[in-house]
This record gives structure tokens, sequence and C-alpha cells, in this order.
């Protein structure tokens, strides 16, 4: 799947462009097709007008702290394009893995009647126990963070 997601070119615009960041570890990982149109011009996501089901993955996730925005839980569900239905998978070019039991930093934006989205495929899903590679006045370091 191809999706038209901004992109964002540093930390600080991608986290102005969310209106939710938050740390927490994926309990479920499911699948679901969901119509998200609004009848109001093109699905924020995929750009899609029609009143037609896309595929999405939605991820259970425990939170553990919340940077931006607020969280009536302490569970929420985050979707994001594509997924497996059947023999069929949907996966959007690009987009970064999210495992089920890892701690992430998400970046999302939320709509009213539906799950908060991540931003984009790439760019809005850290993994906080992956090696992190941080520059820094000329030097390169490796940390896990």
């Amino acid at each position: 799947m191809q999706a038209d997601y901004p992109q964002y070119n540093t930390a600080e615009e991608l986290v102005e462009s969310s209106d939710l960041v938050f740390t927490g570890t994926v309990k479920n990982i499911e699948y679901q097709m969901i119509d998200v149109s609004t009848g109001e011009g093109p699905d924020e996501d995929t750009g899609f007008v029609d009143d037609e089901e896309m595929p999405y993955t939605l991820y259970t996730i425990d939170v553990d702290r919340v940077y931006k925005g607020s969280i009536d839980s302490s569970t929420i569900i985050v979707k994001r394009a594509g997924g497996s239905f059947g023999d069929d998978e949907y996966v959007v070019e690009n987009a970064s893995e999210i495992s089920k039991g890892k701690n992430y930093l998400f970046v999302t934006e939320t709509y009213e009647d539906t799950y908060p989205s991540l931003l984009n495929a790439d760019q809005s899903s850290y993994d906080l126990d992956a090696l992190q590679t941080v520059y820094g006045r000329g030097r390169k370091r490796n940390y896990v963070i």
C-alpha cells in the first residue's frame, strides 16, 4: 500500500503536528477493516474519498508516560493503515516495525469517532529498546535509550 503521509524535517515539527505523544508497551496487535471516511473530503490517512472500509492494524498499548495531550485510561488503541486479512497482507511502504511486547515512543493525532492514528508510516513510532544512533559535536555514539 502507498499512503500520502506528510514528512517532517525535525523532531520539533513532528511533535508540533501531533496532539498526543506518549510511551508505552504494545500488548496486542489485531486487524480490522474500518470505514474512516468523513464525508467531508479525503481521509486524513489514505486520501480516499469513498465510503470504503480500509485495512488497519490496531495496536493496544499500555501507556507508561504522556508527553503531549492527555489519555483518560492507562491503555489506548492506536491505528495504522495496513494489516493481514486472510491470505492477504496490506503493508504501507516504508512503515516502521511495531512488535508486541516492545516499548515505543508514539506520535499520534486523534480524530473524532475513531482511534488515534500514527502521524505517518516511518516517523511516528520509535523502539525504545533498540540501539539508537546519536550524533553530537561531530562524533557518532550508539546508545540504548
